[in-house]
């Protein structure tokens, strides 16, 4: 080491920081850590974070060790403490807390290491160049922050250097041969680069899964996906939106610029979205969700049109990010995520607002309406409904209209009001029944079909509560009938539940087939609010028309339960909850159905709904009169007839046929 030249320490020392310094580069193994391996954001960067805050404490450390022991020993401790911590860091995923090994690992000991190896060079390089102190220290610390430019440029240089090597970063972990052949730019030399990184390892043939349709071509993906992850987020900017620029032409020229299949449009979208072209992305990216979501594959659908208004949002395309919005509002209400519904809706109606399209904020107005009122917000509900309407007078949308006047006659049946639910949803059907038969535009006759299945359902359940059950079951047939024709599940659902309950007084196992084949459509279509109402009528079926209460009744009365709390759907919780305190009722244990008609009143009340407030005080009234409290019994029996004159139904009426919608 003596022998060497002064200037060789300024070298040895900068490369020394140089190599240290690729801890900045933590930034490329976040997403991994956060896909792989369920960090949140915070999370995958607290190794990172614990290493910098050690990587001080270890500088502390190594200062008093070089005085007393020499650079060199303390340069070996802490080049032995980084290796050793990335080591043991690769075992992170043997171990139950992954996160917490790597925290430890790389936090603990590679950041101590980096503290008592960054250390001695700077004193090193100072005593060899003692008059030109600051010249010499910067040079050997200039490594450390110049270290993370080093690592894109050779990543790019080698990537460069295979050809065909960025293409397969940039196709993500299986890519396609023709693909991979028409992005290449080089196809004398395609064949022999792929042989020459299958040799290497670094890719392989992916395996055709069984079962699953036949890829067109040989496809090939990464052997270890962090590979991939970590040269992809090493290549420069420019360089990658190249690359999926030259991904997303190839996959156009391949499909003939008319995809067919959903994985090239998704792929089409992924390319564009990550291009120069992001507007183009988003599109194929709406048209994945949209054919996602015809075959009813709603989680895919709803990553889709995420990933869109991400892309959109990014290109300040604000117009056509209202498209996307409305689409995931429609999406995600059944799903369950009605907060993040209500959301987009809203951005989209402040948006309408803005350009003073009034039937568009009317659209709005209703959709709004519907997920508050699933909430059990009436009031506000009834704001958004007649906000609507408002919107529309002296003329507009009839169609809109239409279904604002259903929606106003759902909620005076809810309210129960039966004739005037009647008489909103005929003005309903006036607008709206010539036009099935209209073949010249098709979206607007499928909108009027919504119109007329839901406004047919009303009149149905509002005749059941007035003891005209057969004309009622005419009109929910039809209801289901018109919605089944023109593909509308979610409204044929509301059907099925309804007709569930009406054939329950005429053929027990109509009832019961009734509702397991709504059952089935709204599990098809990712409905889980439908879900809810087919198990809470299902579990009355089964424990009052056949004997099958305990195998099955029960355990449909909870689903319906749980669900209903997992969507924070109040408006339909109290439904179950009072099944089941009846079941427990009928059981003869009585504390466990006065907990649950407890729970189902205090809903009920918010609620004000006379089908739902009638069961509670009924219930509680026999409950407590056959525990031998008269004075309970009599409160609740005369709350019960208070709710039936309020709103003029006949008692039985509510007993037999309690929940309808």
């Amino acid at each position: 080491m003596r022998d060497l030249p002064r200037a060789s320490y300024l070298a040895i020392g900068f490369a020394m920081n140089a190599m240290l310094g690729t801890a900045y580069a933590w930034s490329v193994f976040k997403k991994p850590l956060v896909t792989g391996f369920g960090a949140t954001s915070l999370t995958a960067m607290l190794p990172f974070a614990l290493g910098l805050a050690m990587f001080s404490v270890g500088m502390v450390f190594a200062g008093r060790l070089v005085d007393r022991h020499g650079p060199r020993k303390v340069a070996i401790l802490g080049g032995l403490l980084v290796g050793s911590g990335y080591a043991l860091s690769s075992l992170m995923d043997n171990t139950p807390w992954p996160m917490i090994t790597l925290t430890l690992t790389y936090g603990v000991v590679v950041g101590l290491g980096l503290g008592f190896a960054y250390n001695p060079p700077i004193p090193t390089a100072v005593r060899w160049f003692p008059v030109r102190k600051g010249l010499a220290s910067g040079v050997v610390v200039m490594g450390f922050g110049l270290s993370a430019l080093f690592t894109a440029p050779l990543a790019d240089f080698l990537i460069g250097r295979y050809g065909v090597a960025d293409t397969f970063l940039v196709l993500g972990l299986v890519f396609g041969r023709d693909v991979l052949r028409v992005m290449a730019g080089a196809p004398e030399r395609f064949d022999a680069t792929l042989d020459l990184l299958q040799e290497a390892e670094l890719i392989e043939e992916a395996p055709h899964a069984p079962g699953a349709p036949a890829p067109p071509g040989r496809q090939y993906r990464f052997a270890q996906a962090l590979v991939q992850e970590v040269v992809y987020q090493n290549l420069l900017i420019t360089r990658r939106a190249e690359a999926h620029d030259r991904a997303g032409q190839a996959y156009e020229t391949l499909c003939g610029g008319e995809p067919q299949r959903l994985e090239d449009v998704e792929a089409l979208g992924h390319h564009w979205s990550l291009g120069a072209d992001r507007r183009r992305g988003a599109r194929y990216l709406v048209a994945a969700g949209d054919r996602a979501r015809a075959v009813y594959a709603n989680e895919d659908a709803a990553r889709n049109y995420e990933r869109a208004l991400r892309t959109l949002q990014e290109a300040g395309a604000l117009d056509e990010q209202c498209a996307v919005r409305e689409r995931l509002g429609d999406l995600l209400a059944p799903l369950g995520r009605r907060a993040e519904a209500i959301e987009h809706y809203e951005a989209v109606r402040a948006r309408c607002a803005q350009a003073k399209d009034r039937r568009s904020q009317a659209r709005l107005h209703r959709k709004l309406g519907g997920l508050h009122w699933d909430a059990g917000a009436r009031d506000r509900a009834l704001e958004c409904f007649q906000a609507g309407l408002g919107l529309l007078e002296g003329g507009g949308d009839d169609v809109e209209r239409a279904h604002l006047y259903q929606e106003m006659g759902r909620l005076a049946f809810r309210g129960g009001d039966n004739q005037r639910a009647i008489e909103w949803a005929e003005r309903a059907l006036a607008l709206t029944e010539a036009l099935l038969d209209d073949g010249t535009d098709p979206v607007m006759r499928r909108d009027a079909a919504a119109v007329v299945a839901h406004a047919c359902n009303t009149i149905g359940v509002a005749l059941a509560r007035t003891e005209r059950s057969e004309e009622a079951v005419g009109h929910i047939e039809r209801s289901v009938d018109v919605a089944q024709a023109h593909g509308m599940l979610q409204a044929a659902c509301r059907g099925y539940a309804n007709l569930g309950v009406l054939y329950s007084k005429l053929d027990a196992g109509r009832a019961i087939d009734t509702c397991l084949r709504g059952l089935e459509v709204a599990k098809k279509i990712g409905d889980l609010g439908f879900q809810s109402r087919l198990y809470a009528n299902l579990a009355v079926a089964y424990c009052t028309l056949t004997n099958r209460c305990d195998e099955q009744g029960i355990g449909a009365a909870r689903t319906a339960i749980d669900l209903d709390r997992q969507l924070g759907q109040l408006d339909h919780l109290a439904v179950p909850l009072i099944v089941l305190g009846q079941i427990y009722q009928c059981h003869g244990e009585p504390g466990q159905a006065l907990s649950h008609y407890q729970e189902a009143l205090a809903i009920a009340e918010e609620v004000g709904e006379p089908q739902l407030l009638f069961p509670c005080y009924d219930g509680l009234a026999t409950l407590y009169l056959e525990m031998g409290d008269e004075t309970q019994a009599e409160m609740y029996m005369l709350k019960a007839q208070q709710v039936c004159e309020r709103a003029g139904l006949d008692p039985d009426s509510l007993v037999v046929l309690p929940f309808l919608d």
